[in-house]
């Protein structure tokens, strides 16, 4: 029900903040026994139905900040992030600013626990971590929800509400994780939503000492993708995000590679030619090329030149 009362449609909303105020506040000790956090939960929602739970603006700084109770955590992120990062730019900001502004300030904070189900305490910002990794991972290539959670990781890294995530004495190994979930989910998808919110975490990871070379691997691959519009968001957002490091030995020469080749262009072996120049200025190590058996020669995938060729990838986009 807390899941349902934070996704994103209207209807679903209304009907599961309304269920879920009538269960915390009921009389019945057959059903509050079995409610972790009960007392908080009362403080927190109103008796009267007099919040518009169907309006998200009413609805989200409500229930965003109960991320800080361990039991609820999980089924809210999940809920959370099919609205934050769903194509609807109003519920994504409406809801999205109440969960930042509670990270920001009680990130930190050890997480509320209930006393009739103890587990170990973690702080708010590393259970929120923990929760969008199982949530990546429960999630494998269900692009329902795993678009959503990458839209929603782009926007909760910019925003610097999980910056306690990359602090040396965290161990949580949140980032390695997220990278293995983002790799995963963009080899060999033909879904250019998908791939174009993959470029935009990957981006995000090449300040982290950790995960750099991954994410810069997995970039410079995306540079030779099917899809000349991925190829050219790809080249785009890496060249931004390269602008930090253009003091550094040879990166001048990237940029420049970035900034002249043609991404989009039809001659992918132009393309090719000029991200094999990039692999040495950035340290990162040359993919190696399977061999097959026998002395057939493997067989070149071809260029699609229609990028929308994906039907699936058209309707998502469209937000059909």
């Amino acid at each position: 029900v807390m899941q349902q009362a934070v996704e994103k449609i209207d209807r679903v909303r209304l009907k599961a903040g309304e269920t879920l105020c009538r269960l915390v506040h009921s009389e019945e000790e057959i059903l509050t026994n079995a409610i972790p956090c009960l007392e908080r939960l009362r403080e927190v929602l109103p008796p009267d139905q007099s919040v518009h739970w169907g309006v998200p603006a009413e609805s989200a700084p409500l229930l965003a900040p109960l991320v800080s109770l361990a039991p609820y955590t999980l089924p809210l992120i999940q809920g959370l992030v099919i609205s934050i990062g769903g194509i609807d730019n109003t519920l994504s900001r409406v809801t999205s600013t109440p969960l930042i502004a509670h990270l920001s300030k009680h990130g930190s904070a050890l997480q509320s626990v209930d006393a009739a189900q103890p587990q170990p305490q973690m702080s708010v910002v590393q259970a929120v971590g923990a929760a969008l990794v199982e949530t990546g991972l429960q999630s494998t290539k269900n692009d329902r929800v795993i678009i959503p959670l990458l839209r929603s990781l782009d926007i909760f890294i910019s925003s610097g509400c999980l910056n306690a995530l990359k602090l040396p004495q965290e161990e949580s190994g949140f980032y390695p994780k997220i990278l293995e979930i983002v790799k995963t989910e963009a080899k060999g998808s033909k879904d250019i939503p998908k791939l174009l919110a993959a470029i935009g975490v990957l981006c995000h990871f090449i300040p982290h000492p950790d995960v750099k070379t991954g994410a810069l691997a997995s970039l410079l691959g995306l540079l030779i993708n099917r899809y000349p519009k991925v190829r050219k968001q790809a080249a785009e957002q890496l060249y931004v995000q390269l602008l930090d490091y253009e003091d550094e030995p040879g990166m001048e020469d990237v940029l420049e590679v970035l900034c002249e080749t043609k991404w989009d262009g039809t001659s992918l072996e132009d393309i090719k030619a000029a991200r094999s120049k990039l692999y040495g200025p950035l340290n990162v190590p040359l993919p190696v090329v399977k061999k097959t058996s026998g002395t057939r020669p493997v067989k070149e995938v071809k260029e699609v030149k229609d990028e929308n060729a994906s039907y699936a990838s058209l309707v998502d986009f469209a937000g059909y």
